[in-house]
């Protein structure tokens, strides 16, 4: 698995909040975003882009052709299936 996140750290949005807000409480817990990208650093089968970009995706279902640039230079990757979030 190939993760491109276009900051510099994993997480979007929910990665830039430090406390959850539950209803009802006056001690807001911690988010486990720091937790989750540890996680996602560990594992052996992801490798992540970060402060990377796609520039263009070709193919069809089961072969993508994928181009991504990170500043230093263009990545080419080949994928089965793609899933993107904003």
């Amino acid at each position: 698995m190939t993760l491109v996140e276009k900051s510099d750290r994993l997480g979007g949005y929910a990665g830039r909040v430090w406390k959850a807000l539950p209803a009802g409480t006056e001690d807001l817990p911690e988010t486990g975003m720091k937790e989750l990208e540890s996680s996602v650093r560990d594992q052996s089968g992801i490798t992540l882009h970060l402060n990377t970009r796609i520039v263009s995706i070709s193919g069809e279902p089961g072969q993508f052709d994928m181009v991504l640039e990170n500043g230093k230079g263009s990545i080419r990757l080949k994928a089965g299936a793609i899933v993107t979030a904003t």
